[in-house]
């Protein structure tokens, strides 16, 4: 099974070099990488969005194994202060 790791370049939780990590080690991998990217890098650019959306409908994969998008620096990364579901209802 293919298996795509996206990740941004300025994302703290989850730096790139782990991205590349898992990338080094899957045999049917895509590393698509958004320059500036924080944590959450689907739903709103074209690229990397247009691959995953390919891949899911149509079942079609990227035609090269490493793409570089260019992305929007996003705000730095703050984590959630609730600890539990129930706590945003």
């Amino acid at each position: 099974y293919p298996t795509f790791i996206i990740n941004g370049t300025a994302d703290r939780p989850t730096p790139i070099s782990n991205g590349y990590r898992v990338f080094e080690r899957v045999k049917n991998g895509f590393m698509i990488t958004t320059r500036a990217g924080g944590h959450v890098n689907f739903g709103g650019l074209p690229c990397p969005d247009q691959f995953l959306i390919d891949f899911i409908v149509d079942g079609l994969l990227p035609s090269e194994r490493e793409y570089v998008c260019e992305g929007n620096y996003f705000e730095d990364y703050a984590a959630l202060q609730t600890r539990a579901a129930r706590d945003y209802s």
